[in-house]
């Protein structure tokens, strides 16, 4: 575990979307909000890809992370610079219907979840 300081966050939250490849199967927009959700809650990456856009509340600002460690679920509160950052979120991502709550919320190009090995790769 290596946990990041606020300045090393802003240093990697501000890469210019021309340094991500265009053929990342991450968007830029993406693998901000996810470094931004991990840094915001202490979820575990696992339990962040896993998120479904109805375990999203930004309106009661809460998470619910679903079968997590020893198959528990439970409910985690989000601040409100935390909900702003992924109400932008959620209204950048490009779709041709509304999102349906049983779509991830963190998706790749291909509106499919994100992978450990592919955000991995885009980190690096």
């Amino acid at each position: 575990m290596f946990l990041y300081t606020v300045a090393q966050i802003k240093s990697l939250l501000d890469v210019p979307d021309s340094a991500y490849h265009p053929s990342a199967h991450i968007r830029p927009h993406t693998m901000r909000a996810f470094l931004v959700l991990l840094y915001g809650t202490g979820l575990r990456p696992g339990e962040a890809m896993k998120l479904m856009r109805s375990d999203v509340d930004l309106d009661q600002a809460v998470l619910t992370v679903r079968n997590t460690k020893f198959f528990k679920s439970r409910l985690v509160p989000i601040g409100p610079e935390l909900t702003r950052f992924l109400s932008a979120y959620d209204g950048k991502c490009p779709q041709q219907t509304p999102l349906a709550s049983d779509q991830p919320f963190l998706r790749c190009r291909l509106g499919k979840p994100l992978k450990i090995d592919a955000a991995d790769s885009v980190f690096q």
